[in-house]
């Protein structure tokens, strides 16, 4: 099909089988490459006759494929974690550092979960729909979460008493440049 792309210019978009029209955009975007979907989308709607059936349909299909884009950006959540003052306890370089969004209301399972070490410190994260833990259970389907990072020694997803962590939140879907400090104890 892209071969057919490079070809188009010099084509008629009759001589476009119809089957092969709208094949490379669902190939893009099954495989997530949106941008690729979004430029084939663009460039067969160039080749068609303005209100033709097909044209109608490539533009719905852009507008879809646009529109779910800036819901995935949406989706996410950035920001910053660093240490804070741990009252004398110091974490050793090599330990494990759980970055995490949950639900603000319902089970304490995460929704996306990001692993550093401490020496990444302070580190710069993005959560989404990628990090999801369970497709049942994504980010994308809150609009608030809870973030939390901690520090696990033993480098275990279960929290342990004596644990560091730092949590922030409720958070909305969407916001960049949050903070979240790791400077309290686990109990």
């Amino acid at each position: 099909m892209r071969a057919l792309l490079r070809r188009a210019p010099t084509l008629s978009p009759v001589a476009l089988p119809q089957r092969e029209r709208g094949e490379n955009r669902e190939s893009s975007q099954t495989t997530g490459d949106t941008a690729a979907a979004i430029r084939d989308w663009e460039h067969l709607s160039r080749l068609l006759p303005p209100g033709s059936q097909t044209a109608q349909k490539i533009a719905a299909n852009l507008a879809a494929v646009r529109g779910s884009d800036k819901a995935a950006a949406n989706a996410a959540v950035t920001g910053t974690v660093a240490l804070g003052a741990l009252a004398g306890k110091a974490p050793a370089p090599r330990d494990t550092v759980f970055i995490f969004a949950r639900a603000v209301q319902g089970p304490r399972m995460p929704l996306a979960v990001l692993k550093r070490q401490v020496r990444d410190l302070p580190v710069t994260f993005t959560l989404d729909d990628t990090l999801a833990l369970s497709p049942a259970n994504r980010l994308s389907a809150h609009s608030e979460v809870m973030l939390e990072a901690r520090i696990s020694p033993g480098g275990t997803a279960m929290p342990h008493a004596g644990d560091l962590f730092g949590q922030a939140g409720p958070v909305a879907l969407g916001s960049s440049d949050v903070r979240i400090v790791i400077d309290r104890t686990a109990p």
